[in-house]
């Protein structure tokens, strides 16, 4: 299926069921085999239905569990086992290692914390992902205008689907081996002390969100690509949460693990932060690297300039600047080894994405300018549009 679904993009969008089927190589299907079909294709992406339309939301770097009946199954597929295990070696046992000190305690934390503590990113990637807007300003200025927002939203995309299916399959691991019970749900904090929300709550949560998404005529989808919609919509939930539910002043999802058995320490490989950081790097960038590649393919290649009528995904992928991009993004935001730029990231002013454009427009065009003379002119011409 991987081999399949290679050449999907976010986005992309496929006008019925049939013409899905035609993209995925497979035979459309009906009653219970096509329900099966299509609760398969939601462990290699997700999408969504307009009408008889299909959405591509989410392509998943690592395929997602999958659940069987039978006598003697894990619950895990193949693939997604044999995806993980080389993350595996090294989280399972800096993660036990952590939970060691915690023997006969419940542990509330989240996926991106226990990334971090895995070595998976570093402590840039949760505040940049919470202001995309303002890492990409930020990283505007330091890169002298050599970016691309849609190698960020692939980036952000690849990542979260990634450290989410790594983190979970550890913890699934662990808790195999007697020693964690976890479970993911929301987690409610009152006076800095954290719970996971009770049955009852939980299900009142999942109304107030479809609520609030109703109410802001959006989607989740639109919320992922926008910071602002996304900070205004769980400040809408919060919201209607500390109405409904008393002494609760913060809500997140998370995990909520009860440390069991202690594990022993001193096992943990030397270097296996770095090892584990440098290897999800060069995965990540693997992936990144096929995006444009698949997309050239898709418009049967081209001379010159890429057409402008072709979408700007599609353009910004086949952009140069697209591989640049990834390589800082990835040192930034992953590399264990960068300066912390979190609270420059928050002051920093946003910055249009047109005013953006039209600086990389203009740098472009002064560059291609082989009279010096005439560069200068442009240069003075331009002044207010390089200069912000």
């Amino acid at each position: 299926m991987e081999s399949k679904t290679k050449n999907l993009s976010v986005g992309q969008s496929f006008k019925n069921y049939k013409e899905l089927c035609l993209f995925l190589d497979e035979k459309p299907k009906a009653g219970k085999s096509k329900q099966l079909q299509l609760k398969n294709w939601e462990r290699y992406f997700k999408y969504s239905k307009d009408g008889k339309k299909f959405i591509i939301i989410e392509i998943y770097l690592e395929p997602k569990e999958k659940i069987s009946n039978r006598k003697g199954n894990t619950g895990t597929s193949e693939g997604s086992r044999n995806n993980n295990e080389i993350y595996g070696e090294y989280i399972d046992q800096i993660l036990s290692n952590h939970f060691a000190d915690y023997e006969g305690t419940i542990l509330y934390t989240t996926t991106n914390q226990l990334s971090l503590l895995a070595g998976l990113i570093n402590w840039n990637y949760s505040v940049a992902s919470s202001y995309k807007d303002k890492f990409y300003s930020y990283s505007n200025t330091e890169m002298d205008g050599i970016i691309n927002k849609v190698a960020m939203w692939d980036f952000f995309g690849i990542v979260k689907t990634s450290i989410k299916s790594i983190i979970r399959l550890s913890l699934k691991r662990l808790a195999e081996r007697g020693y964690i019970d976890y479970e993911e749900a929301h987690m409610l904090v009152y006076n800095n002390q954290s719970r996971a929300a009770r049955d009852e709550e939980e299900v009142l949560i999942r109304k107030i969100e479809n609520l609030v998404l109703e109410e802001m005529q959006v989607t989740r989808k639109k919320l992922q690509y926008n910071d602002k919609l996304r900070n205004e919509y769980y400040a809408d939930v919060e919201k209607l949460v500390f109405q409904e539910i008393a002494y609760v002043d913060k809500v997140y999802v998370g995990y909520k693990i009860k440390i069991k058995k202690k594990v022993m320490s001193g096992n943990i490989q030397e270097n296996s932060r770095a090892k584990v950081n440098e290897l999800f790097k060069e995965r990540t960038r693997e992936k990144l690297a096929k995006i444009p590649i698949n997309t050239k393919k898709k418009v049967g290649g081209y001379i010159g300039q890429p057409n402008p009528f072709w979408g700007k995904y599609k353009v910004e992928r086949l952009n140069f600047n697209y591989l640049i991009y990834v390589d800082y993004v990835i040192k930034s935001l992953l590399s264990s080894d960068f300066k912390d730029i979190r609270v420059a990231m928050v002051k920093q002013k946003i910055v249009s994405s047109k005013k953006i454009e039209r600086k990389q427009m203009v740098k472009q065009f002064i560059d291609n300018e082989e009279d010096d003379e005439m560069k200068d002119l442009w240069n003075d011409l331009y002044k207010e549009d390089l200069e912000f």
